[in-house]
């Protein structure tokens, strides 16, 4: 291991889930719900794209506004290589990601939850 694994503070997973909701404007996606943890991140969005570049642009502007705020140094690596995703094929699927992302977790840390009526 060449660093520490990273745990997310308070501060940083403002900004996180901060990025997440600007990215998620800025390309017009729908995001569901966001949920920053110490040392992960849940997100369920509807972005018209593969889940990869979904991932990528999320994780880049994230990385952007960490290093803008100067939380992390540009030496430091915040993510990990890929991540977990999964495809949701259904209102009620998405429901359900909705409530692990943000109730199942633990407690609340930096969270975002749209209401589903509205956003579907």
């Amino acid at each position: 291991m060449r660093q520490q694994p990273n745990l997310i503070p308070q501060h940083h997973a403002d900004i996180i889930l901060a990025a997440i909701r600007n990215e998620c404007e800025h390309q017009s996606w729908k995001l569901y719900a966001a949920h920053t943890r110490t040392n992960y991140v849940h997100v369920v969005v509807e972005t018209g794209t593969t889940p990869e570049r979904t991932m990528t642009a999320l994780k880049a502007h994230a990385t952007k506004l960490l290093r803008r705020a100067e939380k992390i140094g540009g030496d430091r690596k915040i993510w990990t290589r890929h991540g977990s995703t999964v495809s949701l094929s259904s209102v009620g699927a998405i429901g359900r990601a909705i409530a692990y992302a943000v109730e199942k977790q633990g407690p609340a840390i930096a969270v975002f939850r749209a209401d589903l009526l509205d956003r579907v």
